[in-house]
Protein backbone atom coordinates (compact mmCIF):
# COMPACT_ATOMS: atom_id res chain seq x y z
CA UNK A 1 0.00 0.00 0.00
CA UNK A 2 2.80 2.47 0.60
CA UNK A 3 6.19 3.11 -1.00
CA UNK A 4 8.09 2.19 2.15
CA UNK A 5 8.17 -0.76 4.49
CA UNK A 6 10.53 1.00 6.83
CA UNK A 7 13.36 3.11 7.47
CA UNK A 8 15.43 4.26 10.79
CA UNK A 9 15.68 7.55 13.21
CA UNK A 10 17.60 9.17 16.06
CA UNK A 11 16.69 9.27 18.78
CA UNK A 12 19.22 10.00 22.31
CA UNK A 13 22.01 9.25 19.74
CA UNK A 14 20.58 5.72 19.38
CA UNK A 15 18.77 4.27 16.33
CA UNK A 16 15.69 2.84 15.75
CA UNK A 17 14.61 1.00 13.46
CA UNK A 18 11.02 1.94 12.14
CA UNK A 19 8.59 -0.73 10.04
CA UNK A 20 5.18 -0.87 8.93
CA UNK A 21 3.78 -4.16 9.42
CA UNK A 22 0.62 -5.91 8.55
CA UNK A 23 -1.67 -4.71 11.38
CA UNK A 24 -2.35 -9.05 12.38
CA UNK A 25 1.26 -9.02 12.74
CA UNK A 26 1.74 -11.18 16.34
CA UNK A 27 4.25 -8.69 17.73
CA UNK A 28 1.10 -5.84 17.63
CA UNK A 29 -0.79 -7.99 20.10
CA UNK A 30 0.69 -8.17 23.59
CA UNK A 31 -0.96 -9.79 26.80
CA UNK A 32 -2.84 -6.14 27.25
CA UNK A 33 -4.20 -6.38 24.18
CA UNK A 34 -3.91 -5.19 20.37
CA UNK A 35 -2.28 -1.98 19.20
CA UNK A 36 -1.49 -0.06 16.06
CA UNK A 37 1.78 0.44 16.92
CA UNK A 38 4.48 -0.75 19.69
CA UNK A 39 7.51 0.83 20.57
CA UNK A 40 10.19 -2.26 21.30
CA UNK A 41 12.58 -0.54 23.83
CA UNK A 42 14.71 -4.26 23.66
CA UNK A 43 15.25 -4.05 19.73
CA UNK A 44 14.87 -0.17 19.78
CA UNK A 45 11.96 -0.54 16.61
CA UNK A 46 8.93 1.46 16.55
CA UNK A 47 6.42 -0.83 14.55
CA UNK A 48 3.51 0.70 13.05
CA UNK A 49 0.74 -1.22 11.82
CA UNK A 50 -0.22 -0.73 8.32
CA UNK A 51 -4.10 0.74 7.92
CA UNK A 52 -5.95 2.47 4.88
CA UNK A 53 -6.30 5.60 7.41
CA UNK A 54 -2.61 7.46 6.75
CA UNK A 55 -3.14 9.74 9.67
CA UNK A 56 -4.27 6.79 12.25
CA UNK A 57 -0.68 5.64 11.09
CA UNK A 58 1.18 9.26 11.37
CA UNK A 59 -0.32 9.79 14.97
CA UNK A 60 0.85 6.28 16.44
CA UNK A 61 3.99 6.80 14.70
CA UNK A 62 4.32 9.94 16.32
CA UNK A 63 2.78 8.41 19.82
CA UNK A 64 5.57 5.59 19.70
CA UNK A 65 8.13 8.08 18.84
CA UNK A 66 6.93 10.12 22.28
CA UNK A 67 7.09 6.27 24.21
CA UNK A 68 11.00 6.01 22.33
CA UNK A 69 12.19 9.33 23.79
CA UNK A 70 10.40 8.90 27.64
CA UNK A 71 12.09 5.43 27.50
CA UNK A 72 15.76 7.09 26.86
CA UNK A 73 15.51 8.58 29.58
CA UNK A 74 14.11 6.00 31.81
CA UNK A 75 11.21 8.39 32.87
CA UNK A 76 8.59 5.03 31.68
CA UNK A 77 9.62 4.58 35.71
CA UNK A 78 7.09 6.89 36.90
CA UNK A 79 3.58 6.59 36.92
CA UNK A 80 2.34 10.45 37.02
CA UNK A 81 4.25 13.18 35.64
CA UNK A 82 4.13 17.09 37.17
CA UNK A 83 2.75 20.02 34.25
CA UNK A 84 6.61 21.23 34.73
CA UNK A 85 7.68 17.88 33.88
CA UNK A 86 6.02 17.35 30.57
CA UNK A 87 6.56 21.22 29.46
CA UNK A 88 10.38 20.54 29.90
CA UNK A 89 10.10 16.94 27.65
CA UNK A 90 8.27 18.87 24.69
CA UNK A 91 10.62 22.04 24.94
CA UNK A 92 13.85 19.67 25.28
CA UNK A 93 12.70 17.15 22.40
CA UNK A 94 10.70 19.40 20.00
CA UNK A 95 13.03 18.85 17.58
CA UNK A 96 13.86 15.46 17.55
CA UNK A 97 9.98 14.70 17.36
CA UNK A 98 10.00 17.33 14.30
CA UNK A 99 12.62 15.61 12.25
CA UNK A 100 10.69 11.91 13.31
CA UNK A 101 7.75 13.62 11.31
CA UNK A 102 9.54 14.76 8.81
CA UNK A 103 11.54 11.70 8.05
CA UNK A 104 7.52 9.42 8.28
CA UNK A 105 6.88 12.20 6.12
CA UNK A 106 9.19 11.46 3.36
CA UNK A 107 9.23 7.73 3.59
CA UNK A 108 5.75 7.27 3.97
CA UNK A 109 3.67 10.46 3.34
CA UNK A 110 0.99 12.17 5.11
CA UNK A 111 2.23 15.37 5.77
CA UNK A 112 -0.81 16.84 4.83
CA UNK A 113 -3.34 14.63 6.61
CA UNK A 114 -3.21 16.56 9.60
CA UNK A 115 -4.44 20.05 9.99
Amino acid sequence: MFKCDGFIVMINSQVWSVKIINLRDSRLSTPNGDFYGICNFDTYEILVGEVENKQKMRLTYIHEVVHAIIFSHMLEKKKHYKEEEISELVAKYFHTITYAVQFWDMNVGGEDVIK
